[in-house]
């Protein structure tokens, strides 16, 4: 039995506008929708991998500027010699600009799941200028080399696209917030 399905002008030119709008749709959607509050002090984003790599980014409590944090998956549950407090070498970079060169664990998650253990690692505090940087170089990735023998840990990359309005919001929240202090 042959099915055949005979689509005239008409309904050609309402499939051709239908997949335009959807394809249009998808491309104007706003660039910020990886990036996403987990509260109103905390932005995050998911790294390529979608699992177990995301990067967070909050001001600090003194609202002197932002500081970063990054969860890492560690692929070598049986190697992994890492513990909490440790220091390591890795390289951060947006684009060919080395940002950060070493980093702190601050946790390390032993049974998250049964093949690999995820990694919790301090970043730093960032006056708001690096802010700008990124969001000047918004067209590149920040992306994580990790450089330890202790554990075999999964490379990451963030897009930094829609960073720009992201991080305005957060700034914005911590400029009412001195501003209520002042008061």
């Amino acid at each position: 039995m042959q099915f055949a399905f005979i689509y005239g002008p008409d309904e050609m030119r309402l499939l051709k506008y239908f997949i335009s709008s959807a394809i249009m749709s998808f491309i104007s959607m706003p660039a910020c929708a990886d990036w996403s509050w987990v509260s109103d002090d905390l932005l995050v984003i998911e790294g390529i991998s979608r699992y177990a790599d995301r990067l967070e980014i909050m001001r600090t409590s003194d609202c002197w500027g932002v500081r970063m944090r990054a969860w890492a998956k560690i692929a070598d549950k049986a190697g992994n010699a890492l513990k909490r407090g440790d220091f390591f070498e890795l390289d951060v970079r947006l684009g060919d600009l080395q940002i950060l060169g070493q980093t702190k664990v601050l946790n390390v998650v032993y049974d998250f799941d049964n093949d690999f253990d995820v990694i919790y690692l301090d970043f730093g505090e960032w006056q708001w200028g690096i802010a700008d940087i990124l969001t000047e170089m918004s067209e590149h990735s920040l992306t994580a080399t990790f450089l330890t023998e202790k554990a075999e840990i999964d490379d990451n990359l963030w897009p930094l696209n829609g960073f720009a309005q992201e991080v305005g919001r957060l700034r914005s929240k911590c400029q009412t917030k001195l501003k209520g202090e002042a008061a």
